[in-house]
């Protein structure tokens, strides 16, 4: 059984201290967002038809990578 990585890919991901998560972020996104102190989202509100953008202090950091792997398996 043979295991082949095709694609490996790593974003990250920020939480606010009250739990708010980011987008999924590139290394030079979460540098910028680090200096800053601060990531932003926007939200469509239902009431008044318009985006509204709000501000998130940086918390906790999470590293994800994500892999598409082929496996070989001989069945016979």
């Amino acid at each position: 059984m043979e295991t082949k990585v095709l694609e490996e890919c790593t974003y990250y991901r920020i939480e606010s201290p009250r739990g708010v998560m980011s987008d999924h972020l590139n290394e030079m996104e979460l540098e910028y967002y680090k200096e800053q102190g601060y990531f932003t989202l926007m939200f469509w509100t239902e009431q008044g038809d318009e985006w509204v953008t709000k501000k998130y202090k940086v918390g906790k950091i999470y590293k994800y990578t994500r892999k598409t792997i082929v496996t070989e398996e001989v069945l016979a």
